[in-house]
């Protein structure tokens, strides 16, 4: 959802991930994703929520480490912001 804010527009989005664990057993894994990182000084992300993932600012990975237990379903999200002059032209 877009809001516009006097001269600025600011954008909010959130993915959720959603890992399915079919074996009779527990399974460990690593999971990764991104928060966009801006080159541009008018245009600002901010990391809104973070399912307690490890964020690694610089480059903008997230880590989670999970243990998901047999057949059983484990999710994590993130939500970011994006903020950016209104005379912009943003891609999502």
């Amino acid at each position: 959802n877009a809001k516009k804010i006097g001269n600025s527009t600011k954008q909010s989005l959130g993915i959720l991930i959603s890992i399915r664990n079919t074996k009779a057993t527990k399974v460990q894994l690593v999971i990764e994703d991104q928060v966009p990182i801006s080159s541009d000084k008018d245009i600002v992300v901010s990391l809104e929520e973070s399912s307690n993932a490890k964020h690694e600012v610089a480059i903008g990975k997230l880590r989670w480490t999970k243990v998901i237990v047999e057949n059983s379903t484990e999710t994590v999200q993130f939500k970011y912001d994006v903020k950016y002059t209104s005379d912009k032209k943003i891609n999502f």
